[in-house]
Order: structure tokens, then sequence, then C-alpha cells
């Protein structure tokens, strides 16, 4: 991805979003390739804050996307991407935070659940939510269990 430079010679050292565009992404891909008007779609108020639902739904961290969406949805409510993304982000948000309520010894289990939802098909960042949980179900299983536990035949980790 080239940047636009304003000085000759000094080289930009911004990290850039490197957007696959294969058939799973093709709703991120869209969603953050429409500019608004007047903008550049780099500086769109939508583009970062797709951007940092992006980064919290890989991070598992599925409350905080699901607010940054409604609140983008609002802007763009006839925008049906971001109505099925914040639909299935509150859901997992309601989902993992039940998980997280259980027991020291269900919780383990619970995130694993959760975890299976999220199939390596849907793309990015969904593919990077389920890798984050399924170390967050080692951690667990490892602190209820020790390095002897295992859920469903498999030590943790």
């Amino acid at each position: 991805m080239q940047q636009l430079g304003l000085f000759e010679g000094i080289e930009s050292r911004v990290p850039t979003l490197d957007v696959p565009h294969d058939a799973a992404m093709s709703g991120w891909a869209s969603a953050l390739d429409e500019p608004l008007t007047g903008q550049l779609a780099l500086f769109g108020d939508r583009w970062v804050r797709l951007g940092r639902v992006r980064m919290a739904i890989a991070e598992a961290r599925f409350d905080d996307a699901r607010l940054e969406l409604a609140d983008v949805r609002n802007r763009f409510p006839a925008d049906s991407f971001l109505v099925r993304e914040a639909e299935r982000t509150a859901g997992l948000a309601k989902r993992l935070a039940d998980a997280m309520a259980a027991t020291p010894h269900a919780r383990a289990a619970r995130i694993l659940a959760v975890a299976k939802t999220l199939d390596d098909a849907d793309g990015d960042p969904w593919r990077a939510a389920r890798r984050t949980l399924l170390r967050r179900v080692a951690v667990e299983l490892r602190a209820a269990e020790g390095d002897s536990g295992c859920l469903e035949g498999q030590p943790p980790g």
C-alpha cells in the first residue's frame, strides 16, 4: 500500500492497515473502502472507527466493538453491513460475558463454546477473535486445573 507523501525523502512511520480482498472479507473491505463525501477514505471518520472495531473484535473485546458499532450504525443507519456486524457482535458480547461469569471450572468450556461459533471461513477479524478466545481457554483451564487439566481430551495450550 502506497501512502501519499507531503515531503519528499521523508518516509512515513505510520502503520498501514492491509485489508485482504478475499471472499470472506468482502463486507469489511467494502465498508472500509467507501469514502465519506468530500473526504479521502483514509481520513474518514467511518474508516477510523471501523478500524477500531476490527481491532476490538480481533482481541475478542466484543463489548467495546459493540459500543463502537452502535455509534457508527447511528450515523449510517442504512448500511446493512454495519447492522449485521452490530447484531453479531452484540450476541457474542453477551455470550462471552455469560461465559466469564461462570465458575472457574466451567469458564474454559463456555469460552470454548463461544470460540467454536467463529469459523475460519468468516475471515478477519473473526479468525483472529477465534484464536484470541482459544488462548483465553488455555489460560482459564490452566488457572482452574493446572497443567494436568483437560478439556474435550486436550491439555491447556
